[in-house]
């Protein structure tokens, strides 16, 4: 079963070649502001609404969806 149906041809190779081999992704934490974190909420919507229209699961995005909205907080400082 291919789990990356729902991603554009153009995924990163890393991504695919982990896929193929069956070696776990590696996680990497990213750290984004007020709007970033929106912009990230809204397109997996937009990408949910898109696969549901078109008759396809949307379980990896659900779950993608949650991770985002349940994250932690972290306060960083940023060297200007």
């Amino acid at each position: 079963m291919y789990i990356f149906a729902h991603l554009p041809p153009y995924v990163s190779p890393y991504i695919m070649k982990a896929y193929k081999e069956g070696r776990p992704m590696k996680k990497t934490k990213i750290y984004l502001n007020e709007a970033e974190w929106r912009f990230v909420i809204h397109s997996l919507n937009e990408l949910k609404t898109k696969l549901h229209s078109e008759g396809r699961y949307t379980d990896t995005v659900d779950d993608a969806l949650y991770k985002v909205m349940t994250a932690p907080i972290k306060r960083v400082k940023i060297a200007e």
